[in-house]
């Protein structure tokens, strides 16, 4: 409606806070989803022990970041993280940063690949007291959708570009390239640079392959093999782990790796 009494709602103020925000897509989760309704996997089960164990390992560090602030909301094959930006007293871009990649790493472990970008701005996430609906609107969500549905791709998480410039050199550990783009470089919380577990990491792989090998999409069958050249190449920068056993998994499609 047009009249001044109908249009005086839009008279009003906001304290809108800048956050960080990550859209993350759960990929192949339809066939998850079928599965766990047909009792055969148990999606909120092992998203919830994904999430204990990141949470646990961000609790240690809770001089990182503030868990009190951290908001993470799990529906369909989404997952929304989001965290405020500013924080005296705290690197809040690093805490992001580790927290994604933690979740990232565990979430790996449960046969679940996280494709998403990360972007911050403008952010309203609240609980209407009066009727008890929740309302979310968000320009960081916007962009880091956009991220994850338009360039993404592959099973990464993409850093928008007006965030590189923000990072800290702590958060610059957290972060690697593919060609041009930055992404969360979540491997090294997997794959122990020391060797340690390298008989692991091999039977992952070993798992990835076989399941490479029996698609037949040529879509699903490039992102499983961008996740095999992914950890193939951060094997490749430690001194401490014979490469040759992993050999077979490397492939000439992506090489696009580096550090920050």
């Amino acid at each position: 409606m047009a009249t001044p009494e109908w249009n005086s709602i839009d008279n009003y103020t906001m304290d809108e806070k800048d956050y960080y925000c990550a859209f993350l897509d759960i990929l192949g989760y339809k066939e998850k989803s079928e599965m766990y309704f047909g009792g055969m996997y148990n999606l909120h089960g092992r998203f919830k022990r994904a999430l204990t164990q990141s949470l646990s390992i961000i609790e240690i560090s809770s001089i990182l970041i503030n868990v009190n602030d951290l908001d993470v909301k799990f529906f369909s094959d989404s997952v929304i993280i989001s965290l405020p930006k500013e924080d005296s007293n705290r690197d809040s871009l690093f805490g992001m940063l580790f927290f994604c990649r933690v979740l990232s790493a565990h979430l790996s472990y449960e046969g679940l690949y996280l494709r998403g970008g990360l972007s911050f701005g403008p952010h309203m996430d609240e609980i209407d007291e009066e009727y008890g609906f929740s309302f979310l609107s968000s320009i960081a969500l916007q962009k880091a959708y956009i991220l994850e549905s338009k360039k993404a791709i592959y099973p990464r998480i993409l850093i928008d570009p007006s965030v590189v410039p923000l990072l800290t050199r702590d958060a610059q550990t957290l972060i690697a390239k593919d060609h041009d783009e930055y992404f969360i470089h979540f491997s090294p919380q997997l794959i122990n640079l020391n060797g340690e577990n390298a008989d692991i990491v091999l039977l992952e792989m070993e798992d990835i392959y076989k399941l490479r090998m029996e698609l037949k999409e040529q879509k699903v069958i490039d992102k499983y093999t961008w996740i095999l050249d992914y950890y193939y190449w951060t094997l490749t920068q430690s001194k401490n782990i014979d490469i040759e056993k992993f050999s077979k998994f490397e492939t000439t499609k992506f090489k696009s790796f580096s550090s920050y």
